[in-house]
């Protein structure tokens, strides 16, 4: 086996790595948007693992500055999950992972980070990645129809209806195109936040126009939310539908937003989100959230449950003049979403 950088046609051997012919699909779709299309991608974003002309692991590097302690340090992240293959030996992968964190060093950055699985942690500890936070995944229950009768369709159906009367008389959360204007407004809510970021992703228009209004893979919706009409924007989602294996209908958070910082703001968007749920026939509202942070107690507040430690979060330092992120990383507010770090496959 040997590793060497992406060339032009690899996609069809990494496509032929993922097992459904929708997450093959979906990846090809997805190339050009992820790797070419993105802001400050790199020239060649990837390598593989091949042995002849047959590809048997890859990974990936996009550029995704960070805020840490309220500055701004340029940063790459390390793909896994969509965005990375194993190829099976360990020796190959570190040697694959150290060819792309030598990318992110050679164009001067200060971190690498990578959202990875549990099952991972140790190669890349060894690699000198630091841990810094678990990355939970949080699910509130609307209707769990076979489970439970409490929770099936017809025992909801009266809140349901009692739900749809309440947004009626107040729409608070409403859906609005994701155009150039809203875009820009977003933009600046995210950069200029209320209480200073200890730990967060970088984002701007720009970023924020690739990830949600141009990703061909899924069609988001923007929910805002005004505490009074005609005022400015309290609070905000990015969200996205879909149906699970079994069935279920999952309103997915990808990004959020409050004016406020801290759990009390974050918990009435949620409950604002359950209430949309509960309004439109959806099960299940699922959002992820960092370890110990106030988003997290936001979630547990609104009846929110674990699933599973989705991914770990783990930091490597190229900079000394950076600040290191010691572990155990401890930090109320830390601006990463799901939709900053790829927690899902395609």
């Amino acid at each position: 086996m040997k590793v060497r950088d992406f060339r032009a046609g690899d996609e069809e051997g990494i496509a032929d790595l993922f097992e459904t012919r929708s997450s093959r699909r979906n990846l090809l779709d997805a190339w050009q948007w992820r790797y070419v299309d993105a802001p400050g991608a790199f020239a060649s974003p990837a390598v593989v693992v091949a042995e002849q002309d047959r590809v048997l692991g890859f990974g990936s590097a996009v550029r995704s500055d960070l805020v840490v302690a309220g500055e701004t340090f340029g940063a790459a992240q390390i793909g896994t999950g969509a965005l990375g293959r194993s190829s099976g030996d360990i020796d190959v992968d570190s040697e694959m992972i150290d060819k792309l964190v030598q990318r992110a060093r050679d164009e001067g950055l200060a971190y690498v980070y990578v959202a990875a699985a549990e099952r991972a942690q140790p190669l890349f500890e060894s690699l000198d990645f630091e841990f810094v936070c678990e990355l939970n995944a949080r699910n509130l229950y609307i209707g769990l129809e076979g489970l439970s009768s409490r929770l099936s369709k017809r025992a909801l159906s009266p809140f349901r209806k009692l739900a749809k009367e309440a947004r009626r008389i107040r729409t608070k959360l409403t859906t609005v195109p994701i155009d150039d204007a809203i875009l820009e407004s977003v933009g600046r809510s995210l950069s200029e936040p209320d209480a200073p970021v200890e730990l967060g992703v970088v984002k701007n228009a720009q970023q924020l126009a690739w990830r949600y209004r141009d990703d061909p893979r899924f069609d988001y919706e923007l929910l805002v939310y005004r505490k009074h009409a005609g005022q400015g924007i309290d609070a905000f989602a990015f969200v996205r539908r879909y149906k699970s294996e079994t069935g279920r209908t999952i309103i997915h958070v990808d990004e959020q937003w409050t004016r406020q910082s801290g759990r009390r703001a974050q918990a009435k968007l949620f409950s604002e989100l359950a209430m949309l749920g509960l309004t439109e026939e959806v099960d299940v509202v699922r959002c992820f959230s960092p370890g110990g942070t106030s988003r997290e107690q936001a979630l547990l507040g609104v009846g929110c449950i674990r699933k599973k430690v989705e991914r770990v979060l783990l930091v490597c330092r190229l900079d000394e003049r950076a600040p290191k992120l010691e572990a155990p990383f401890v930090a109320k507010e830390i601006q990463i979403s799901a939709g900053d770090l790829e927690l899902y496959d395609p």
